[in-house]
C-alpha cells in the first residue's frame, strides 16, 4: 500500500520513467506530483495525476514516507535498474 509524501519511479518503455511524489493514496491507488522526467514526451515536471493503480504499472518505491531510501542503501537506484 502506497503512502503519502513517498518517492516512486514509474517506468513508461524501456528508457522513460518519471519519479513522483505521492500526494493522495487510497491503497494502491495514487495522486501525485511528477519530481523528474527522463524520455516521455508531453509530460514535464510539475504535472500531477490522479487516481494511478501502482499495481498496474511498473514501478519501484524509491523513498519512503521518512524520506528513507528503500531499500536501504547509498542512493536510489538508477537508470538502468526497471523492474520487469
Amino acid at each position: 500500500m502506497a503512502e503519502v509524501n513517498e518517492v516512486y519511479r514509474i517506468y513508461v518503455g524501456e528508457d522513460g520513467y518519471k519519479d513522483v511524489d505521492i500526494t493522495a493514496a487510497s491503497g494502491d491507488v495514487v495522486d501525485f506530483t511528477i519530481s523528474e522526467v527522463t524520455d516521455i514526451d508531453g509530460v514535464e515536471v510539475g504535472e500531477t495525476e490522479s487516481a494511478v493503480d501502482l499495481t498496474t504499472v511498473p514501478n519501484q518505491l524509491l523513498y519512503d514516507k521518512d524520506g528513507v531510501i528503500n531499500p536501504p542503501c547509498e542512493e536510489a537506484p538508477d537508470d538502468e535498474e526497471t523492474p520487469e
